[in-house]
């Protein structure tokens, strides 16, 4: 598995039967084994960084300096000079059982990346064995599997299926425009109120928001909608800036 593949814009439908894309690691990361940890809930392996010192407690300076010795790991190849330069390496560690059995891992990296690389390797093993989902490298596959799963839950062929989706989005088109013109006759009947409340005293550069609410409540005569007097209040405040 390459940087790009991992990288690479790919379709998955998820459970409830929606079509999802995204990048291969963000399809992978939907199988991390997720745990109660002692820093709150979190991935049960992660990557982390183990500093030198930790890494070479049991040797001393000198020994470092010898490159014939210490070749760590065949992910790293690199002596123990070239390692004390980096500062430590990466590794993949976990939480263990229950969360709270920590083990260091035993294979080490010179980047996060190479880490990284390897850990999503080791997840799509245990997407490929644990898990029936598929991804597809096309919207267009994506989309006839889903006109067929869709087909089979209403026990039509695709064809039947597809006029009927055709009926729906119709349907919910409508309902959306409708919705729209609501809002929109909505917004246009506050509006009009806060022009007619706004007048009722004059806008003040500088007041708070709390004066100003207070002045206005003083001026009605009796009271109006909550969103329409704080329409109207923070008008008043636009005012008040475009006068500045």
């Amino acid at each position: 598995m390459a940087q790009e593949e991992l990288n690479q814009t790919i379709y998955w439908i998820n459970e409830s039967n929606e079509l999802e894309s995204g990048t291969y690691y963000e399809f992978l990361d939907q199988f991390v084994d997720e745990t109660t940890t002692p820093k709150g809930v979190g991935p049960r392996d992660f990557i982390e960084f183990i500093e030198i010192n930790e890494l070479f407690s049991y040797i001393n300076e000198e020994d470092l300096k010898d490159e014939s010795e210490f070749v760590w790991d065949t992910a790293t190849n690199l002596n123990g000079e070239e390692i004390a330069k980096l500062g430590g390496l990466w590794t993949i560690s976990t939480w263990g059982v229950g969360g709270n059995h920590y083990k260091q891992g035993n294979r080490y990296y010179s980047s996060e990346e190479a880490a990284k690389l390897e850990y999503y390797k080791w997840l799509a093993i245990e997407w490929n064995e644990k898990y029936c989902v598929h991804y597809y490298v096309t919207e267009e596959e994506a989309e006839k599997e889903l006109l067929r799963i869709k087909a089979e839950e209403y026990g039509v062929d695709i064809e039947v299926y597809k006029s009927i989706r055709k009926k729906e989005e119709f349907v919910k088109d409508i309902r959306n425009q409708r919705a729209q013109e609501e809002r929109e006759k909505e917004k246009k009947r506050v509006q009009e109120l806060v022009e007619i409340y706004a007048k009722l005293i004059e806008p003040v550069k500088g007041e708070k928001y709390g004066d100003t609410c207070v002045r206005l409540s003083k001026a009605l005569k009796s009271r109006i909608e909550s969103k329409v007097f704080h329409s109207t209040v923070k008008y008043l405040r636009r005012k008040a800036k475009e006068e500045l």
